[in-house]
């Protein structure tokens, strides 16, 4: 079965200045609200703009593309990235946390989290774990 962004995220293509679509960016509809350990952890505020899953196609068939139940995981990590209010390490967590608890397999979510330790963003944050 094939999962589209949509189906677990509402989203649109972000747009330019002149109303043009902007390639591998889309943006918030609503709000996305992340619960860790039975605890409302954050929301991701609507009109947040993300690219979702940054992987390159070669890795798709690993990942299942930009598409799939690694979304919500994908909208979280972005967001943690674009505030900071964590470390690099505890974002990429964080999305293994989600992509887990929203049915990713153990062995694909665990990929992509090893993925984005490897080649994802760095980035020092306060020392807060959610």
């Amino acid at each position: 079965m094939t999962y589209r962004a949509e189906d677990f995220i509402h989203i649109t293509p972000a747009r330019g200045p002149l109303g043009s679509i902007v390639p591998n960016s889309w943006v918030l509809d609503h709000p996305v609200s992340v619960t860790r350990h039975g605890v409302h952890a954050f929301t991701v505020p609507a009109g947040f703009k993300t690219d979702l899953a940054s992987v390159p196609r070669p890795f798709w068939l690993i990942t299942n593309g930009k598409t799939g139940r690694h979304q919500r995981g994908s909208v979280a990590h972005d967001w943690l990235c674009t505030t900071k209010i964590m470390s690099a390490k505890e974002a990429a967590k964080v999305f293994l946390d989600i992509m887990i608890q929203d049915g990713v397999p153990k062995w694909r979510a665990k990929s992509m989290y090893r993925a984005v330790l490897w080649f994802g963003p760095r980035f020092d944050g306060p020392d807060v774990s959610l």
